[in-house]
């Protein structure tokens, strides 16, 4: 800042340009929607205000990230891309607004969401030839390289054989209900074949090409409604509800009411469970909500003392024929002078090894 005579003097923050006023900065921000807005039409003020501490002082026209775009914008910006992987590559700090909405299910993608079993969409090739294929896919642009005349398809020996080149017609509307998409897919094929076409379709139209998804919305309500605590769902059902219940975006909703018990076990218990296994990360594998309660009981000592800790690396004495049962069992008990570091080193080709110990 400047003296009554104008000079520069030290401040806090080392020699400060006072050229502006910090009721300037605020109000040239003030023009702007948000703070990117701001860096990009005038990153010199912007600088001035990041260095000022000013930056929360500035009422946005849009505010800041989280609510510079609505949800209408958010939605619109993700039709944008093929496929969330995409949009986050573009545009990441839009995508984070849309997960913390909870709007990625509302997003239709061109391409859909890669390896989405809950949606299809449906094409066509017809053949100048009378010949035709119908298919459903939850990633059109893998599909169609599959089809091309490099492809092992029925479309692709097709081309390569007739040499022609068929017109392709997206049916629906981008990707949707993979029932629906089925029965649209069928009605087609039957549609053609009565009109005298021929079929290329190599089976009946009525798979997905997929496993029949497992967790469908109904059992996931279904299995939760069975359980009392969150720590309970887990362990019953296993990490393949949780994720298929975040897919659909109704994990919140069917656990919000739901408490977290910490001693949903007893230390009883939990010593019985964890002796059948005999490492620490097997255990943990299994039973992770377990494995939080015993860190927060501080119940580690007494569950784990007969477990090896990390995974069962098998090391073997070559000079006396014994066995042990990971890094640390072998340091403790086989007279070496390394550590876990250096064993490790050793042992795994790193460095030359120069014991007598070797993993199995």
């Amino acid at each position: 800042m400047r003296n009554d005579k104008g000079h520069f003097i030290k401040g806090h923050s080392g020699f400060r340009n006072s050229k502006y006023s910090d009721l300037e900065i605020i109000q040239e921000g003030e023009k702007y929607d948000s703070p990117s807005d701001f860096i990009k039409n005038n990153k010199t003020f912007y600088t001035y205000a990041t260095k000022r501490g000013l930056t929360k002082k500035i009422k946005y026209k849009k505010g800041y990230l989280i609510n510079y775009y609505t949800d209408e914008e958010l939605i619109a910006e993700g039709k944008k891309y093929d496929n969330p992987t995409e949009f986050i590559k573009n545009n990441s700090r839009a995508y984070a607004s849309v997960v913390s909405r909870g709007l990625t299910q509302k997003i239709n993608y061109k391409e859909g969401r890669l390896g989405n079993r809950l949606k299809r969409l449906v094409y066509l090739y017809v053949f100048s030839d009378n010949h035709f294929y119908v298919g459903i896919t939850y990633n059109n642009r893998k599909r169609e390289y599959e089809h091309s005349e490099k492809g092992l398809t029925a479309v692709s020996s097709h081309k390569r054989k007739t040499g022609l080149t068929p017109i392709k017609t997206i049916v629906t509307d981008g990707y949707i209900n993979a029932e629906r998409a089925l029965e649209i897919e069928e009605q087609i094929r039957i549609d053609y074949l009565s009109k005298g076409w021929v079929s290329l379709n190599q089976r009946k139209c009525n798979s997905l090409g997929t496993p029949v998804r497992k967790w469908t919305e109904k059992k996931i309500r279904e299995c939760i409604s069975t359980c009392k605590f969150r720590e309970e769902i887990k362990d019953k059902y296993g990490s393949g509800l949780y994720n298929a219940a975040h897919e659909l975006g109704i994990w919140a909703e069917l656990t919000k009411d739901m408490p977290y018990m910490i001693n949903y076990y007893s230390k009883e218990t939990a010593i019985q469970i964890a002796s059948k296994y005999q490492t620490i990360q097997e255990f943990r594998n299994d039973y992770e909500s377990l494995y939080v309660i015993i860190s927060r009981n501080k119940w580690g000592k007494e569950v784990f003392k007969n477990m090896i800790c990390g995974k069962s690396d098998y090391i073997l004495d070559l000079n006396t024929g014994i066995f042990y049962y990971g890094y640390k069992d072998a340091i403790n008990f086989s007279g070496t002078k390394l550590g876990l570091t250096g064993l490790r080193s050793q042992l795994s080709g790193r460095t030359t090894n120069k014991t007598s110990l070797i993993k199995t």
